[in-house]
């Protein structure tokens, strides 16, 4: 798996297959304007099959921090963020998987719209529902990272079936905090709030994997009780520490789930 260079010697490899031809060349190299790779001349052709590639080889079995800090490290132009390099480097049926239930119209009203899709702060948070969903908050080590990265793993060897069903529990997940909170739902607020906060990842967490196991018709009936039970934990600062503060410690992770 190429994490770095990729579309460079992708290009390459196409070039010396003939699949197009030099346009822009810089001032001075007219002679090769327009010839594919077999109609260069010999010394060129020479030069660039003769050409030594620097390889840094990451073993697979490192750990997923490590290989996001290598992809960090040689990634020189802009900045990358931690689930773009994810996408980069578990992408298989699961990134697909994530890419599909981002751009779906239930998730995007859900979150208002307002999550940015140019840094996959979507699927991030979208990874964080499969994480604690299909691997469980009782095996998270205290690693957001390696979580992450072992769940797209894991997604990458299910079945179609398997993930149409997770679909289908995430759809019901954001239909329900629809229901439940409106233009609110996974937002700090209070009862008497109007305006809307941003979304909180730790809110996301845990509400998202607990509205996957209710039916809609029982969070229709109970509605104003999941309300009432979500305003009294904002008044308590135990559980508002554990979603604000330090919130991918292993301990503050735990506590709200248990909450």
């Amino acid at each position: 798996i190429i994490v770095d260079g990729l579309q460079r010697i992708t290009t390459f490899h196409r070039f010396m297959n003939d699949e197009f031809k030099l346009t822009h060349v810089a001032k001075g190299n007219d002679g090769i304007r327009g010839k594919k790779f077999s109609g260069l001349d010999p010394k060129f052709k020479n030069r660039i099959r003769r050409t030594n590639l620097i390889l840094y080889i990451i073993d697979e079995k490192a750990p997923a921090r490590a290989k996001l800090d290598i992809f960090e490290r040689v990634n020189s132009g802009s900045t990358l963020t931690r689930q773009q390099m994810r996408n980069c480097l578990y992408m298989g049926a699961g990134t697909r998987w994530l890419r599909d239930m981002a751009s779906a119209d239930f998730f995007k009203d859900a979150t208002g719209r307002s999550l940015n899709t140019k840094t996959m702060r979507d699927r991030e948070l979208i990874n964080r529902f499969c994480a604690f969903s299909l691997i469980g908050v009782e095996n998270y080590k205290g690693y957001m990272d390696d979580f992450l990265a072992d769940t797209l793993q894991h997604m990458n060897g299910m079945t179609q079936e398997e993930l149409k069903e997770l679909a289908s529990k995430f759809e019901q997940s954001m239909r329900n905090a629809i229901t439940v909170f409106g233009k609110h739902a996974f937002r700090k607020h209070d009862s008497e709030q109007s305006t809307r906060s941003v979304i909180n990842a730790s809110l996301f967490d845990i509400y998202s994997v607990a509205f996957a196991k209710i039916s809609p018709e029982t969070i229709k009936e109970n509605r104003e009780t999941f309300r009432s039970l979500f305003y009294e934990s904002m008044n308590d600062d135990k559980f508002v520490n554990s979603i604000t503060y330090s919130t991918n410690q292993k301990r503050q992770v735990k506590k709200r789930f248990s909450y």
